[in-house]
Parts: structure tokens; C-alpha cells; sequence
């Protein structure tokens, strides 16, 4: 790769050259030195605004590679890529607006401090995005915009929301259940703002619909289970309207087939799903509490959660089993007091990691309950 990086400056744009490169920008180390000097990357740039599409087609892919690289980042943004990327957008040809959005994408991805410089460049680009995902026919386009926008409102959701994004990502998940536009709403929910236009906009059924599809298919997306599931606890975590949205849509079967699948689904999906029982058993009205209780499939995988889980996953348990006590302790109590050396084991542990805190103080209450039912 150094060695034709080299001839960069030196002979200008090439399409063949570019597509070369690449090619080989797909296979850098993240985080290994600046894959190109900065004039090499100021010819690469320039070649976007060009007009021979076979050279502004393997720049762009060039871009698109090298924007994963973490050294390269900031160094695309400096030398101006955010603009032309954002009139590329707008152009004819698929693969041109394909790749310019994935650029986009890369070089927010995992980097906050690019992704504000890239809207300090662009302040106009959540409208950009959201304008073209309400007109783009392309489906991978269309996932791609999606993404971008997800990655966009992790630092700027209010802009997001201001040009119209939240109604347009709804639309795209509505039309294709992935995990891009869910990816999107998870971000959007993740201040109190973003949650109450949500649910204005009545995103709940729609998410507990992608959560069952997730859970019920075969060879289902996880990714898509996860972002959904992370929606779901940001919703729910604002208010006793949304918990009792994701009931009234029958989210307890999928979020209890979540916890059921704890293995194959991983520790943040099964973390977040104790979140989201756990908010709905705090917030919830009674007889939604008394629902979410009854759904004995989801209780027995908190309590292996708690034995088993990691120190997020035993947050959530502790919190969802507390939570639960007061809607059906019986049931609760008789689950863990059947594990009752685990259990007391997993809270000693819990408890003497942690010197203070709302945690720790949940732990030891759910021991002391565990060990007064035990002598009763």
C-alpha cells in the first residue's frame, strides 16, 4: 500500500491507481500509522468534484475504505471531504451516492471528536440526510442513510430531530426491518426529547413488531434484536405511557424469548431486556406490573443473569428482580430461594465490589428479602 501511495502525488488521479488502493485500504490496521501523506490526500479529495465518473467512483471507495482507518479520520475532514461527500448525495449514479453516504458514515463511526468536526464542516447535513432518505428508492442507500443518521444524532440528535429525521428513520425500519434504522432510534431515544417525540410519533408497536420478528425467525438478526431491545429501555426508563405501549403490543413474549436466548444473543441484549422488565415493574401501572409478572419465562433467566451475568447484565437483574418482589413476590422469592447459594453468593459479591451507591443498596435489599424468606 506505501509504495503505490507513494506515486499519489506524484502522478495525480488515476482510476485504476484508486481502485487499487482500495482494495488495500480494506485490509489496514485501524489503528495503525497515516495510511497517505496529506497531499496524496488532497489529490484524492480533489478527485470528487471532478467529472469523469469512473475516477470519482474509486476515489470515493478509496475515501470509504480509508475512512475506517482511525489515524485517517480527522485528516480526510481537514482536507475537506465533508462537502463534496454531501453534494454527492445528490447524484445520479447509485454507487456514487452508495459510497459518499458510507464515507460519511466511517468517518463518524467510533470517532465523536470527527463526527463534530464533520458537522462543524456540514451544519446542514442532518437535513442533507434526512431529505435524502425521504427520497432515495435504493434499499442499501437507503440502509446506509439510516446508519449515517444513527452515528449523526450520538452528538447531534436535536439537529436530527429538527430537520425531520425521526419521522424518516420510522419510515425506513417500517419498510425494512434491519438494524440501521433501529440503530438510528436507539440514538434518538437516548435523551428525554428524543424519547417524547417518539413516542408522539408512536414507535413503540413498530419496535416490539422488529423485536418478535428478530426473535421468532430463523438465523434472526441479533443486531437488529440488540438495537431495538436498547430503544425499548431508553423508552421505557421516561415514562409509565410508554410501558404500558410495549405491553399493550405484546413485547413480553419477544423479551422474554430474549432472556430465554441468552447465550446466542449475548450480555448487552439480555441486560437490556432485564432494563426494559425492570423499568415496566418500577413505572407501570398495577395491573401492567401484574402482566409483566406473569410471564414466569422471563423469570427464571433474570435469576440466571444475576448468578451468571456479567456486572452489567447483574445491574439490570438485580434491578428487574427487585422491581418484580412488588408485583408477584411470591413467585419471585420461590425462584430465588430455589438458587438460594447462588444467589446469596452472586449479592455478597456484588455488594463488597461497590463501597456505596443505588446499586449496592438494591443488592443488599434483594438479600436480605432472599435470606428473610429463607428463614420463613
Amino acid at each position: 500500500f506505501s509504495v503505490l501511495a507513494q506515486t499519489l502525488s506524484r502522478l495525480g488521479s488515476s482510476a485504476g491507481l484508486y481502485a487499487v488502493l482500495a482494495n488495500l485500504a480494506r485490509h489496514l490496521p485501524e489503528d495503525g500509522p497515516p495510511a497517505l501523506e496529506q497531499s496524496a490526500l488532497e489529490v484524492v479529495v480533489s478527485s470528487l468534484s471532478g467529472t469523469d465518473e469512473c475516477i470519482m467512483t474509486n476515489a470515493v471507495g478509496l475515501c470509504m475504505n480509508l475512512a475506517r482507518h482511525v489515524p485517517t479520520k480527522s485528516r480526510l475532514v481537514r482536507v475537506g471531504i465533508v462537502k463534496p461527500l454531501a453534494y454527492m448525495m445528490e447524484h445520479p449514479d447509485e454507487v456514487l451516492r452508495l459510497r459518499a453516504v458510507g464515507t460519511l458514515a466511517n468517518l463518524m463511526e467510533s470517532h465523536p471528536e470527527t463526527s463534530a468536526k464533520v458537522f462543524l464542516q456540514s451544519p446542514d447535513l442532518a437535513r442533507r440526510l434526512t431529505y435524502a432518505l425521504h427520497t432515495e428508492y435504493d434499499p442499501e442507500i437507503r440502509l446506509a442513510l439510516a446508519r449515517a443518521l444513527g452515528l449523526l444524532a450520538t452528538r447531534q440528535s436535536d439537529a436530527v430531530r429538527r430537520a425531520g429525521g425521526s419521522e424518516a428513520i420510522i419510515t425506513a425500519l417500517e419498510e425494512t426491518p434491519s438494524w440501521e434504522p433501529a440503530y438510528a432510534l436507539l440514538n434518538l431515544s437516548s435523551t428525554s426529547a428524543g424519547c417524547r417525540e417518539l413516542l408522539e410519533l408512536e414507535v413503540v408497536p413498530l419496535l416490539v413488531k422488529s423485536l418478535g420478528r428478530g426473535s421468532a425467525e430463523e438465523g434472526s438478526d441479533s443486531k437488529l434484536i440488540r438495537q431495538v431491545t436498547g430503544a425499548l429501555a431508553n423508552l421505557t426508563a421516561e415514562s409509565a405511557e410508554a410501558c404500558k405501549q410495549v405491553v399493550a403490543a405484546g413485547a413480553m413474549l419477544g423479551l422474554a424469548y430474549n432472556l430465554n436466548l441468552r447465550p446466542s444473543l449475548g450480555s448487552e441484549v439480555v441486560a437490556w431486556t432485564a432494563c426494559v422488565i425492570g423499568h415496566m415493574s418500577v413505572l407501570a401501572s398495577k395491573s401492567v406490573k401484574v402482566s409483566v409478572a406473569k410471564r414466569t419465562d422471563a423469570l427464571a433467566p433474570l435469576v440466571g443473569l444475576l448468578v451468571e451475568g456479567d456486572t452489567f447484565g447483574q445491574e439490570m437483574a438485580i434491578f428487574a428482580l427487585l422491581a418484580l418482589q412488588q408485583a408477584r413476590a411470591a413467585d419471585i422469592m420461590e425462584l430465588l430461594v430455589k438458587s438460594s447459594t447462588q444467589v446469596r453468593s452472586s449479592l455478597r459479591h456484588f455488594i463488597d465490589l461497590r463501597d456505596t451507591g443505588k446499586m449496592r443498596s438494591r443488592a443488599f435489599k434483594l438479600l436480605r428479602s432472599v435470606e428473610l424468606a429463607m428463614v420463613v
